[in-house]
Formats: C-alpha cells, structure tokens, sequence
C-alpha cells in the first residue's frame, strides 16, 4: 500500500466515503481512517436513509433535492451495477409525510422553498401515486383488508376512475359488508366526535 497520500479523511461513515471517492475520481490518492471495523458504521448505520428536501433553507433544500438524483441513477453514479458482487442497494422513490399544523405555518415556508426549486411536494396529487396512511399500533391490524382496498384503488384509478368525485366501494367477503372507501378520503369532513387520538 502507498505510503503517500494527498488527503487524510478521518471518518468512514457516508459523508467520509462519498468525499474520498470525489476526490479519487479527480485523481487524488485518499486514505479514511476510522475507529470502527468498517465503513459505513457508526450513525450512518442507524440512518433511516430518507431523502427529503424540506429544510429551513432554500440552498440546504437545494442539495438535498440534488442528491435525490444522485441515488435515484446510484449504479450510473458509483460507475456500473457489476462494481460489487453482492449488488448495490436499490433506491425506493417513495416520498415522505409531513403534517401541515399551525405550529409549523402549514408548511408555508417549505412549500416556497419547493417551488423555488420545482420540487414536487404534494404526492397525493401526481399521477401514479397513491396514499395509505396509518399509525402503526392502529393499522397493523387492518393491514390486510387495507391491502385489498388500495389494490382496488388503484386499479379503478389506473382505468379512469376519479377517487375524490366517485369513491370506490369495497366488498368485505367474510362479513358480506359494502363500505365506501370515501370514508378515507382525504376530502372529508372531519368528524368532530372523533377522540383524534390517531393519525391517519
């Protein structure tokens, strides 16, 4: 191994290697070092890897609409699928949820930051996308039936349905019950008896 080297990193964790390898593709010979046995430890592991672009700031709203990009073409970006035996990770693209409360400003300031940088921002309105929100104590239990109703969603609305103006009813077999699904919609009024104990 070299025993010269233009750059010293001290850390492996996500930040540490995605510098080494920019600074390795402009030709410079890098060396991490890291307390850990391996990159990628440390709080890279936890991370929950979500790439969100709703920050306080338009530029730190900027870099993080830009990376998006970047993992989105991940295989492009690291120079090919074939560098890692094993398999690179695969990007899911598939939002995050914010809630609009008074203690935020409805996210007033975060949608102006969106626009700035025609971010998409509301996914419920952009074709192809489609919503079940749940709180995980409360909807672990209706998972199943909550799968069946959004694949019927989803099909009505891939052929033409309008899920706010016509809401599609759904067959509860075992109990041989028709519910409507616009008791879910995201147009409906709220119910002021509810003990708004859950969110969903």
């Amino acid at each position: 191994m070299s025993q010269s080297h233009d750059a010293i990193i001290i850390g492996a964790g996500i930040i540490g290697c995605a510098t080494s390898y920019a600074l390795g593709r402009k030709g410079w010979r890098v060396l991490n070092l890291d307390s850990l046995p391996a990159c990628g430890y440390g709080s890279t592991s936890g991370s929950c890897a979500i790439i969100r672009p709703y920050y306080s700031t338009l530029d730190g709203s900027a870099m993080a609409y830009e990376s998006h990009f970047y993992w989105k073409d991940w295989a492009g970006y690291l120079g090919g699928e074939e560098i890692d035996e094993k398999g690179l990770i695969n990007y899911v693209n598939c939002g995050a949820l914010v809630m609009k409360t008074s203690l935020n400003g409805y996210l007033q300031h975060a949608m102006e930051l969106m626009d700035a940088l025609d971010s998409p921002y509301d996914q419920s309105d952009l074709a192809g996308f489609y919503m079940a929100i749940g709180t995980s104590g409360n909807q672990f239990k209706n998972a199943p039936i909550v799968g069946e109703m959004m694949a019927g969603l989803i099909e009505a609305c891939e052929n033409g349905n309008d899920q706010d103006q016509n809401p599609i009813d759904l067959h509860l077999q075992h109990i041989d019950r028709t519910v409507t699904t616009g008791f879910y919609s995201r147009l409906r009024e709220v119910n002021q008896d509810s003990s708004f104990s859950v969110l969903g």
